[in-house]
C-alpha cells in the first residue's frame, strides 16, 4: 500500500511541476504604458504631449542573428536629436545592445542584430533618449523576436 501512495504522490508532484513550467514559458507580450510593436500589422506609434514618433522595421518578422534596420520618424515640426539608444531584453537579461541612429532622408535609421535566445519568442525593449524641442525625453518601444 505504501508503494501505491508513493507512486501517486510522485505522479502528482510531477504533474504540478510540469504545469508550473508550462505557465512560466508563456511570454506576456503586452505591458501597460509601452506599445508592443507588431511590424507584421502596422508601424509602431509612440504618442506624447509633443507629438508622435513612428517606428518601423525592414523585417516584418524579426528573427535573432539576422541584421535588419529600424526606421524612426517624428512629426516634421519638431527639433529632434537622439542622444543614445539601446535594446535590452524586457523579461530576460541579455545585456544592452547599443543602437546608433543616423539622420538620413528625413528619418532616423539604425541597424540592429539581436542575439539568440533559448525561448521561441523574446520581447525586447528599445529605449531612446532624445532631445525633442530642446527637452529631454525617453521613448520606449517593445517588440518580439522569434527563433
Amino acid at each position: 500500500m505504501r508503494i501505491f501512495y508513493t507512486v501517486i504522490f510522485i505522479a502528482t508532484v510531477t504533474i504540478l511541476i510540469t504545469i508550473n513550467l508550462n505557465e512560466q514559458e508563456k511570454v506576456d507580450l503586452r505591458q501597460s504604458g509601452v506599445p508592443l510593436c507588431d511590424f507584421q500589422i502596422e508601424p509602431c506609434r509612440y504618442s506624447d504631449d509633443w507629438g508622435v514618433a513612428v517606428l518601423t522595421s525592414s523585417l516584418k518578422t524579426i528573427t535573432s542573428e539576422e541584421i535588419f534596420d529600424f526606421y524612426l520618424d517624428f512629426n516634421d515640426e519638431h527639433s529632434v536629436e537622439i542622444k543614445s539608444a539601446f535594446l535590452q531584453g524586457r523579461d530576460m537579461y541579455m545585456g544592452k545592445i547599443p543602437l546608433f541612429f543616423n539622420y538620413h532622408q528625413s528619418r532616423f535609421t539604425s541597424q540592429a542584430l539581436l542575439g539568440a535566445c533559448t525561448e521561441p519568442t523574446m520581447v525586447w525593449r528599445m529605449t531612446i533618449n532624445a532631445e525633442i524641442n530642446h527637452k529631454p525625453r525617453t521613448l520606449h518601444f517593445d517588440f518580439a523576436s522569434y527563433q
